[in-house]
């Protein structure tokens, strides 16, 4: 669901994991990113919590504050 069908505050319908480092630890959003692409690679679903908070937002893309990769169905 891109977040503007979530209705966040986001300008863009991507979202960022802020590898940067600005917002949250870089191994924290590290371990997001793996995750992302984990889930990707093998086909499984994702939960993404998403912060709006403009003050967070980086090129108009708001913050992955958690990713969780679901159990297989």
């Amino acid at each position: 669901m891109a977040p503007s069908t979530a209705r966040l505050n986001c300008a863009n319908s991507w979202v960022t994991v802020d590898c940067a480092g600005k917002h949250i630890a870089k191994s924290s959003a590290m371990r997001m990113l793996d995750s992302a692409q984990l889930a990707f690679m093998t086909g499984r679903r994702v939960t993404v919590w998403v912060d709006d908070d403009p003050e967070k937002q980086q090129g108009n893309m708001c913050s992955v504050t958690r990713i969780d990769v679901l159990p297989a169905s």
